[in-house]
């Protein structure tokens, strides 16, 4: 991956900001495991 951009588990690389968006850029959902919301205090 380049600068700014996430690895996903299944090695595709996608824009780091797309990361914990609530949507599974990835495929395989691993850009969204991981994230902290408000929520999980």
């Amino acid at each position: 991956c380049e600068d700014g951009q996430f690895q996903c588990n299944n090695r595709r690389c996608i824009p780091t900001i797309w990361r914990c968006d609530d949507d599974d850029d990835c495929s395989d959902n691993s850009d969204e495991e991981n994230c902290r919301k408000c929520s999980d205090q």
